[in-house]
Order: C-alpha cells, then sequence, then structure tokens
C-alpha cells in the first residue's frame, strides 16, 4: 500500500508557521549577540556575569525556536551557546568569563548565518511516495529524534538545576561574610565601650552579644536590617549607662 505525504493545504499551513518559529529565533539570536557584546566589552565581572544571564535566556529561547521551526543546523550552535555562557555566569575571574562570551557571541553570528540560510533554501514542495516500510522507517527515525531532545531537555534542566544551586550556595557565602564582619565590628564596639566604662569608673558594662547561624536564613536585607538596629541599641545602652555613672 502506498501513501501521498504531504498534501500541499498542510504543507503550506506549516510552512507558514515554521517561517514565523525561525523569525523569532532570529530576533532572540541577534539579543543574545548584543548581550554576549556587553558582557565582553565589561569592565569587571560583576557587569559581565549580569550581561552573561541576559544572553542565557536569549540563546535559550534561540535554541527552543530553532529546533521549531526545523533549522538544525542552528539548533546545535544554539544548544552548544547555551552550554558555554552557562560557564560565563558563574566564573570567578573576569578574565575567564570573557572567553567563555567571546565563543558564545562567535556562535550567536553563526546562527544568524544559519537561521538566514535556512530561509535561503526553503523546502522543497514536493509530493513523496512511499510505502508501508517507508512510513515504518520514518516513523523510527521521529522517534529517535523525539528521545534525542527529551534527553537534551533533561540535560538542560540539570543544567538550570546547577546554576540555581550554584547562585544559592553564592548567596549563603556571602551572607556568612557579612555576619561575620558585623559580628566583629559589634564585638569591637563592645570592648571599646566597656573600656570606657571602666575609665569613668561605672561599675556596670555591655553584655557581650553575637548573632549566630540561624540568621543567615534570613533575607540580606533582613541581615542588614538586624544588625542596624543591634548598633543602635548599643550605643543607646552605652549612652544610659554613661548618665548612671554621674
Amino acid at each position: 500500500m502506498k501513501t501521498l505525504l504531504p498534501t500541499v493545504l498542510m504543507l503550506s499551513v506549516s510552512l507558514f508557521i515554521k517561517g514565523q518559529v525561525c523569525d523569532d529565533a532570529a530576533s532572540q539570536a541577534s539579543y543574545a549577540y548584543s548581550h554576549a557584546k556587553k558582557a565582553y566589552d565589561s569592565n569587571n565581572r560583576d557587569h559581565l556575569t549580569q550581561a552573561s544571564e541576559r544572553a542565557y535566556e536569549a540563546f535559550v529561547k534561540t535554541r527552543d525556536a530553532a529546533e521549531k521551526c526545523g533549522c538544525n543546523d542552528a539548533y546545535n550552535k544554539a544548544y552548544d551557546a547555551v552550554e558555554l555562557i552557562s560557564k560565563a555566569t558563574d566564573v570567578a575571574k573576569w578574565e575567564d568569563g570573557r572567553y567563555y562570551v567571546k565563543k558564545s557571541r562567535t556562535l550567536a553570528q553563526e546562527i544568524i548565518d544559519a537561521l538566514d540560510q535556512c530561509a535561503a533554501n526553503g523546502p522543497v514542495v514536493e509530493e513523496v511516495s512511499v510505502d508501508d516500510s517507508g512510513l515504518t522507517e520514518l516513523q523510527e527515525q521521529q522517534k529517535a529524534l523525539e528521545e534525542q531532545q527529551k534527553a537534551l531537555k533533561a540535560k538542560e534542566k540539570a543544567l538550570k538545576e546547577e546554576m540555581a544551586a550554584k547562585a544559592i550556595q553564592k548567596e549563603r557565602l556571602q551572607k556568612e561574610a557579612f555576619v561575620k564582619k558585623q559580628n566583629a565590628s559589634i564585638m569591637a564596639f563592645i570592648e571599646s565601650a566597656n573600656n570606657i566604662l571602666s575609665t569613668t569608673k561605672c561599675d556596670d558594662v555591655l553584655e557581650t552579644t553575637e548573632a549566630d547561624n540561624s540568621i543567615l536564613d534570613l533575607s540580606m536585607t533582613e541581615i542588614e536590617a538586624y544588625f542596624k538596629s543591634e548598633a543602635a541599641d548599643l550605643a543607646k545602652a552605652l549612652a544610659d549607662k554613661l548618665k548612671a555613672c554621674k
């Protein structure tokens, strides 16, 4: 038995939709190029990281759109760009980040060129006659492609989870460093205050206070507010004790 694939009407609709999606892919690739360029031109690690994160989002959208519009060359390059730019979002040195964004920027231009080539070539509209065995082979190829896409999406999900975990760890380390510094400042203030109280022959002293690790569960804004309040309370306590000694 033979089957005619596909009908002209269905193919026309499909080509129109794919053309729109390829246009979206090209737009996102342009955004990715722009953000990658900003990251490369940045003069410090923080600015590089911020621009790289925006480029990462644009590359992900480019990859997904390129996959839907059937431009395999653009899809493969976008997939590589996503992996490269993700490394630039979490680097210890500015120079290392510039290496990744430079390669990602180059890929962005190659993606745009690949999408232009796909649009220029266009698919060939013709009637294709295949028998049942041919259909089975096509179905097997389609199934294999779907499995490959599932594997790629699973890898992308794992990559996002890894980046999220790194971001949480980075924030935790920043909090720990800030709390350690503020605790040291408060202890130094208490020591100085007690020295002042002793020279004025006050019997009373300020009690030692130090934030424990439970404070790390708060947001950075809440932690900063806590230490501001603590500093104000200590200053008031010192003033009250000095006044009471007169």
